[in-house]
């Protein structure tokens, strides 16, 4: 039998699952014989979307069924969505380079459901900042993207400001190996306190990023909400390597 928190979320999947049968065209295979649904839009961002993914396509995504756990060398929690692999992995890379923000709200979907299977109750969301030139230089922070989608889903604020990133630090994927990835992250983090950011001292935050290879930089940037007097969560959209469980096909 399988314990509780798993079974939970197999649950949540299974329902999730259902809700894209009668989608519109398919994000993943672009298929048209799916039913249309109206696209709302809002601020210039799309806003809900009754549907993304043919059944074929949903039936193959790579989730993570995985509840709370703890980073390595850690006390911090996180969960993950999927792994980072085959059309998730395709997804991500598009939101994050080639403006695809459409794959925000997808993924706010799975998250929200994952989050209220686990029973955690965040009073805000606080996306992964990038630190100002890369932000610039980009135009957008994709964690920031799924975090708004989220917070729409949840009914939740979403802090952007009160945790920020240092100039100065390396992009991750230029370093190889967990103590040069920790070396190159630390003290990477700080706080804006707001007079509205300091009613949040004391109360449950969701830190919401999009990858966790090691798990440094999301490890950082926890210890420095809680530092602050932040209790924190840590949920990213997909993982790569450790620790690895999957669910393939729950229709």
């Amino acid at each position: 039998m399988l314990p509780a928190p798993l079974n939970n979320i197999t649950s949540f999947l299974s329902a999730l699952l259902k809700q894209f049968l009668d989608s519109q065209n398919c994000l993943f295979c672009k298929a048209s014989s799916i039913r249309p649904k109206t696209v709302l839009e809002e601020r210039g961002a799309f806003a809900e979307l009754e549907g993304y993914l043919c059944r074929a396509c949903a039936g193959k995504l790579p989730f993570d069924t995985d509840s709370w756990q703890p980073l390595p060398e850690s006390h911090l929690q996180y969960s993950n969505v999927f792994h980072y692999e085959g059309k998730i992995k395709e997804a991500l890379l598009g939101l994050k380079f080639q403006e695809e923000r459409i794959f925000a709200e997808l993924f706010a979907l799975f998250a929200a459901f994952k989050i209220e299977s686990m029973a955690y109750y965040p009073r805000a969301i606080v996306p992964l900042p990038l630190p100002p030139s890369r932000l610039r230089e980009r135009g957008y922070n994709q964690s920031e993207e799924i975090a708004q989608a989220l917070g729409r889903r949840l009914g939740i604020r979403v802090v952007s400001d009160l945790l920020k990133k240092r100039e100065g630090t390396r992009p991750q994927t230029e370093m190889q190996g967990f103590p040069a990835r920790r070396e190159n992250i630390k003290a990477a983090f700080f706080l804006q306190l707001s007079e509205e950011n300091r009613s949040l001292l004391g109360r449950p935050l969701l830190l919401l990023d999009d990858i966790l290879t090691s798990g440094a930089t999301v490890k950082e940037a926890g210890k420095t909400l809680e530092k602050g007097g932040f209790p924190v969560r840590i949920m990213t959209i997909a993982r790569q390597g450790f620790n690895k469980k999957q669910k393939y096909g729950i229709i």
